[in-house]
Order: structure tokens, then sequence, then C-alpha cells
């Protein structure tokens, strides 16, 4: 009596049923992790933003000029933060905020830069809901400068 012999090519079913359940753990675990990065990097990019904005406005203080090359007074001016441009401009641009609603964020993120202090303010909130919002900017003659997320 002769026996076929068996071809040995190929994967069970169980073994691919355990490549699946490996996977399908990984993706379990990796999905909430990739998810707060997510969220960090987003929080992170709003404080950059700020950053930025405050730059523009002690470069347009330093300047002694507002957006129209008037000469900046007590009253003071208004202008938004461009985040496209790096730019301070007269008109609301589209709202470039990043942030949701989760804990660590910086919703209502308020600087004040004012030379009679000798540190700037800075206050941030338990979240971020500062998605498609924009930065508004005022600022006087006496050097005080606020930022502010609007939207």
């Amino acid at each position: 009596m002769k026996r076929k012999e068996r071809k040995e090519n190929g994967f069970t079913l169980a073994e691919l049923l355990i490549v699946v359940a490996i996977i399908a753990v990984l993706a379990v675990i990796a999905i909430p992790v990739f998810g707060s990065r997510l969220e960090n990097a987003r929080e992170e990019t709003d404080i950059a933003n700020m950053r930025s904005a405050k730059a523009a406005a002690v470069a347009m203080y330093l300047s002694g000029e507002d957006l129209e090359n008037q000469t900046l007074t007590s009253t003071g001016t208004t202008c938004y933060f461009d985040a496209a441009s790096g730019m301070l401009v007269a008109d609301v641009p589209v709202g470039y905020g990043r942030g949701t609603a989760t804990d660590g964020g910086c919703e209502d993120f308020y600087m004040v830069v004012n030379p009679s202090e000798t540190v700037a303010q800075a206050t941030y909130s338990g979240t971020s809901a500062v998605a498609g919002k924009y930065i508004k900017v005022f600022m006087n003659d006496t050097g005080t400068i606020q930022l502010v997320w609007e939207g």
C-alpha cells in the first residue's frame, strides 16, 4: 500500500487565528497611545501659535507703530494673528486652533506681557477647546500685550 504524501504548503487555520489575535491585541494597545500623542501634538501647536503671536506683537510694539503705520497710543490697537503667514493682520483670520476638549490643554489661554511686571502672566485651564478659534492681540504704548483665543 502506498501512502499519499501530504504537501505542507501554507498555514493552518489555527496558526492564522493566533496571528490575527496577536495583531488585535497590539492594535488595542497602540490606538489609545497614538490618540494621546496626537492630542498632545495639537495642544503644543496651539501653544506654539501663542508664542508666535507674542513674538509678532512684541516686534510691532518695538517698531512703535500699529498695522496702519500709526503710532501706538494708550488706547491701544487690536489685531489678529494669522498662523498661515505668521503675521498680525487687521481682518479676522480663518480659525486655526487645533485643541480638543481633553484634560491638560489651553482653553482660554490668556497671556499678558506688561513691562511693569517682571514676568509674563499666562493661565491655562484644564481643557483645550480652541478648535477652530484664532488669536486676538491687543497692545498699547505702555507695552501691555494681551493674547486671547476667540472665535
